[in-house]
C-alpha cells in the first residue's frame, strides 16, 4: 500500500485551526470528497463521539463513520 503525507503551514492560532477542523458543518470546506458531516449523538465532539461523513469519491457515493 502506498502512503503519502500532505503538509501545510497555517498562519492562525492553534485554537482557531482546531475549532475549524472540528466543526462538522465545515468539513466540506476543506475536504472536497465530503459533501456533509454531522456528529451522531450529542455535541460537542468529544472522546467517544461518532462523526458521520457523506460524500463522493471516485464517482461513488459513500457514508463513513469515525469514532473520536
Amino acid at each position: 500500500m502506498n502512503e503519502f503525507q500532505i503538509v501545510a503551514e497555517i498562519d492562525r492560532p492553534v485554537e482557531d485551526v482546531w475549532a475549524f477542523l472540528l466543526d462538522a458543518g465545515k468539513f466540506s470546506d476543506w475536504n472536497p470528497a465530503v459533501r456533509a458531516a454531522h456528529i451522531a449523538g450529542q455535541e460537542p465532539l468529544a472522546v467517544g463521539s461518532v462523526m458521520v461523513f457523506e460524500g463522493r469519491f471516485l464517482g461513488r457515493n459513500y457514508e463513513s463513520r469515525a469514532e473520536y
